[in-house]
């Protein structure tokens, strides 16, 4: 195996363990943040569903078929549900299983009551599809009535964007490390092309046996040049 070669190789090696570092590294840190992304997501349209809940003409609390409802387990869009001060379902814009709206537990509801927040994974449906849950309380004193709007979105939002970060990184990775060999050969070609024209030089020498004959001078002071020097040096003195 040829100097070169083996250069290249041990490079790819090296860029190989970084580029693994620093992606599993960056893959930990955004990964991360998906779940982060996704809570916040979902509290601000349950902010904005509740803002609107504050200004609703009374025909609007009436509990309501939902209108072209996408089906919460299966999309990954967010659905938006309002219920009642009993929890019982007076608007929503998607459906689990094409049945009912997504069920949110009476502890979460709870908790959502006293801390007016709350957040929670949850699973609905005969098919046990997991969502991921916002609840926020609403009240209208002037007609009233009180209740929970909950924002929910399938856990397959968050199971797509960890495979669309995890292929970015992949991608990115490969033609990181075809660069890097790829540069890595030429400029070790390049650095080692005064070594074999030495060795070439050495070998018309030798089969010519004209001991008057030198080595070319490197005008780096490198170990190639000192290489060059060291032979002439034993030239002469033969």
């Amino acid at each position: 195996m040829s100097i070169r070669l083996r250069v290249t190789l041990y490079g790819i090696g090296v860029v190989s363990l970084v580029l693994v570092v620093i992606s599993g590294l960056f893959y930990a840190l955004v990964v991360g943040s998906v779940p982060q992304n996704q809570d916040k997501e979902l509290a601000e349209r349950a902010g904005r569903a509740v803002a609107s809940l504050d200004r609703a003409p009374a025909a609007a609390l009436v509990a309501r078929p939902p209108v072209v409802p996408v089906d919460a387990a299966a999309a990954t869009e967010v659905t938006v549900v309002v219920l009642d001060e009993t929890g019982a379902v007076l608007a929503t814009t998607g459906v689990v299983d094409g049945a009912a709206a997504p069920a949110v537990p009476a502890a979460v509801l709870e908790r959502a009551r006293r801390d007016r927040t709350a957040a929670a994974t949850v699973r609905a449906g005969a098919g046990g599809a997991v969502l991921r849950v916002h609840v926020r309380p609403w009240q209208r004193p002037d007609l009233g009535r009180s209740g929970f709007v909950v924002t929910a979105q399938s856990a397959r939002r968050l199971q797509t964007d960890q495979r669309g970060v995890l292929a970015l990184i992949i991608a990115s990775g490969m033609v990181s490390l075809v660069a890097a060999a790829v540069g890595i050969f030429g400029v070790a070609g390049r650095a080692l092309r005064p070594l074999r024209e030495l060795a070439a030089t050495a070998d018309e020498i030798g089969r010519s046996a004209d001991l008057s004959r030198r080595l070319p001078q490197v005008p780096h002071r490198d170990d190639v040049g000192r290489l060059a020097e060291s032979f002439n040096a034993m030239m002469a003195r033969l």
